[in-house]
């Protein structure tokens, strides 16, 4: 029944508030707990990969784990001891890549209250690499910046520079509202003009206090090609066209602003320039999320990777020992990339630094 003009919600409600009533049940029967059985009684055990603890589990973890959790509740519908351990990965570089760039981040923009630039300007495009313009020139977004210290924006600037020629102020806006901002895709939208020969832009948002962000990244090139001309009259005709003329350069995100995005507070975000803390912050949220999706996991035997946890890696260890002394692994070579920096092997995750100058390995 709709109220307001808007749908009710109520059954989907209800069917919320059940399955979080049955899992209460569970988690108080402890119905996932599974001890050795005995000799008579028939097992069931079930795994699933580590995943990643540099951020919050999300919909692929969910998509692929349904298989299991049928796989779990179908055999202990059969009678069978199921037995569902679950681990959190947390070896490897990403998490120490992750917790470098924050703090580089800190550094560069400030602490605990950074003030970032605005993201590169990038032409709304009609086709891809092909942007329509008409009189008022080209339609062009870029995204706020992701942290300005807790100031309001005032205006943003948008400076263009045709071919060699210097960068010139061409238009001064006002911040958009949240609600075109959110129309827009969370990106600030406005018409610039162009000309021809190749135009390059660049923005500078403007704080209340009269600050200034950052710059931000210059545009690729955008070029103006010649409207196409009428077959019959020969006269010039159609739409402009603007075109990009280098590699799209992409927008990467900051550590800061996937950190913001997860929904963690500017107060917290700074904790995470420890490497270790996110061990203590993601798993248990795995735990709670594995939960809500009713992962019949038996949580007295989950655990994460990494020598923090010196059980788990003995274990590790006495696997690898073992396996050596079989002879079933052994040492060889492999092309790899040598980092100058720290002078060692280095995978692509810690090549973060600009000064991480590197060669093959041979």
């Amino acid at each position: 029944m709709a109220t307001d003009g808007k749908q009710s919600t109520a059954r989907r409600d209800l069917l919320q508030q059940i399955e979080a009533d049955v899992q209460k049940k569970w988690e108080k029967q402890k119905i996932f707990e599974c001890d050795a059985p005995d000799s008579s009684s028939e097992k069931f055990m079930c795994t699933f990969p580590y995943p990643y603890m540099n951020g919050l589990l999300h919909i692929g973890h969910a998509f692929s784990l349904t298989k299991a959790i049928f796989a779990a509740h179908f055999n202990r519908l059969l009678g069978k001891k199921v037995l569902f351990p679950f681990g959190f990965h947390c070896t490897g570089m990403p998490i120490q890549a992750a917790a470098n760039k924050l703090a580089r981040e800190f550094d560069v923009y400030g602490k605990p209250y950074p003030i970032f630039p605005p993201g590169r300007p990038q032409p709304k495009e009609s086709s891809p690499d092909v942007i329509e313009i008409d009189d008022d020139g080209v339609t062009m977004q870029w995204k706020p910046p992701a942290s300005t210290g807790k100031k309001a924006v005032k205006e943003y600037v948008v400076h263009m520079k045709v071919q060699d020629q210097d960068f010139k102020v061409v238009k001064k806006m006002p911040p958009p509202s949240p609600e075109e901002l959110k129309a827009a895709g969370n990106k600030v939208r406005t018409v610039l003009p162009i000309e021809g020969g190749g135009c390059v832009y660049k923005v500078i948002a403007i704080l209340e206090d009269g600050s200034s962000c950052p710059p931000s990244p210059e545009s690729d090139q955008v070029s103006v090609d010649a409207a196409p001309k009428d077959k019959k009259s020969g006269a010039a005709g159609g739409k402009r066209v603007a075109k990009k003329i280098l590699a799209k350069s992409g927008d990467a995100a900051f550590q800061y602003e996937i950190m913001k995005a997860m929904g963690l507070s500017p107060e917290d975000i700074p904790k995470f320039v420890d490497p270790s803390y996110w061990l203590q912050y993601f798993p248990p949220l795995g735990v709670r999320d594995l939960k809500r999706l009713g992962t019949p996991v038996d949580f007295r035997r989950s655990f994460i990777t990494t020598s923090a946890n010196r059980f788990y890696d003995s274990f590790i260890r006495w696997q690898f020992r073992k396996l050596k002394q079989s002879e079933k692994i052994g040492f060889g070579k492999r092309p790899t990339i040598y980092s100058c920096l720290p002078a060692s092997p280095s995978s692509s995750q810690r090549l973060m630094h600009p000064t991480s100058w590197t060669r093959p390995l041979r």
